[in-house]
């Protein structure tokens, strides 16, 4: 279930930048909350990592037979990790200059947008995660 819980978190947080995104000052907006969601999205992108580590780990040493919440628990983690890099992009742009600082900011509302449509099939799919953990009584 905490699968399913931190998957939900951070789509939360990525859906608020499609909302964000779609007002007529969105440049200002997802500048001001963008600091924010930069470091929530390392986070969320370590915590994947780790959750996807400790599955593989488990997933060894016991053997499991339940292969759906197998690939259930994979696609949760490569997602985390994907929203969570999609989070942090314009800081990783910034940090290894990527784009030049002027035009990374033109592009936030595109980014918004695309953190927002993957924000929503990440919460679509937390809500998965969670009734599988009770269908296969894990976690």
């Amino acid at each position: 279930m905490l699968y399913g819980i931190s998957i939900i978190m951070v789509s939360i947080i990525a859906i608020s930048s499609l909302l964000l995104g779609r007002q007529p000052n969105a440049v200002e907006l997802l500048k001001a909350v963008g600091p924010y969601q930069y470091r929530i999205g390392i986070l969320f992108t370590g915590i994947g990592a780790c959750q996807g580590i400790n599955w593989y780990l488990t997933l060894i040493k016991t053997g499991s037979d339940l292969y759906l919440w197998a690939v259930t628990v994979f696609v949760t983690c490569v997602l985390q990790i994907c929203l969570g890099l999609l989070l942090a992009w314009p800081l990783i742009q910034n940090k290894f200059r990527i784009y030049s600082f002027s035009k990374m900011h033109v592009d936030l509302v595109g980014l918004a947008y695309r953190q927002g449509v993957t924000g929503i099939a990440a919460m679509v799919w937390g809500v998965w995660v969670i009734i599988a953990s009770f269908i296969y009584a894990v976690d």
